[in-house]
């Protein structure tokens, strides 16, 4: 499933994200990586999503939710 297809409040773990080698580095800065917990907070105007990362909110694009593959995290 991707990030895009999330349903608002789920919790899922990132498995796999489809980026070039330098968004891939910013998305770990902001810390957003394979293996991280987040949750789906909102859906923003165009698709994009507002994303919980370790207690940070981060608004990401609806081509970027469209690269990351995640799996729902059982409560």
């Amino acid at each position: 499933m991707q990030i895009a297809d999330c349903l608002i409040g789920r919790d899922v773990c990132v498995v796999a994200a489809d980026f070039d080698d330098a968004t891939s580095f910013r998305l770990r800065e902001l810390g957003l990586a394979v293996g991280t917990h987040t949750r789906v907070l909102q859906r923003a105007p165009f698709g994009g999503r507002v994303l919980s990362v370790a207690g940070q909110r981060i608004a990401v694009d609806r081509d970027t939710t469209r690269r990351f593959t995640v799996e729902p995290v059982s409560a």
